[in-house]
């Protein structure tokens, strides 16, 4: 089997942070993006109704 030493284990910690921080801040994007489609659409609703409303 392979043996890696404190240098090879501290560069594979680092780069699998990296990682794990970029597929976070992905996520977070995603998830951002779908709370901003939400209150588009919650806000969309309720112009509309105002709008029947005033009618």
């Amino acid at each position: 089997m392979y043996q890696l030493n404190a240098t090879s284990l501290g560069v594979l910690a680092t780069t699998g942070a990296a990682v794990a921080q970029g597929w976070v801040s992905a996520w977070t994007l995603v998830v951002a993006g779908l709370a901003l489609l939400s209150i588009s659409r919650v806000v969309r609703v309720r112009q509309e109704k105002a709008a029947a409303a005033e009618e």
